[in-house]
Parts: structure tokens; sequence; C-alpha cells
């Protein structure tokens, strides 16, 4: 059986809590090779660096109601 929920798509950004006005910050597309991968970051105007192991902006999905809006049955024909 499958189920379907309505879900809201949140952009989730990565930004400087070392600056005023905590600017987004910018992909330096550095990664490093460890085990999970880390993706640096760098602030624009402090130039403050971070590793994460995530990417940014991403598309994270939060659902809107737990109430299925369908229900499919899968199986075969008789």
């Amino acid at each position: 059986m499958k189920k379907e929920t309505k879900v809201e798509a949140i952009q989730v950004s990565l930004h400087c809590d070392k600056c005023p006005g905590e600017p987004e910050l910018i992909s330096a597309n550095i990664q490093l090779t460890s085990n999970p991968p880390q993706h640096l970051y760098k602030c624009p105007k402090c130039l403050h660096e971070t590793f994460t192991p995530l990417h940014y902006p991403h598309i994270k999905y939060q659902k809107i109601n737990h109430a299925p809006i369908t229900e499919k049955k899968g199986g075969k024909k008789k």
C-alpha cells in the first residue's frame, strides 16, 4: 500500500554568526576526503571559514499534516 502526504519545502541555508546581519556563507568549492566528507564555506564579509558535512543551501521537507491524502493499493490483477 502506498500513502501520499502533503509536505512543504523549506530551504536551509548557512549563515555567519560572527558578523552583524548574519550574511549567508558561500561555498569555497573545497571538499575534504574525510568520512563523512566535509565542505568548506566562507563568510563574504569577515572571511570566517567553517566545515560541514552537508551541502548548503539544501531543501528540507516537513509534513503539513499527518492525515494521508490518498491510499493506493498495489497488487496483481486477478
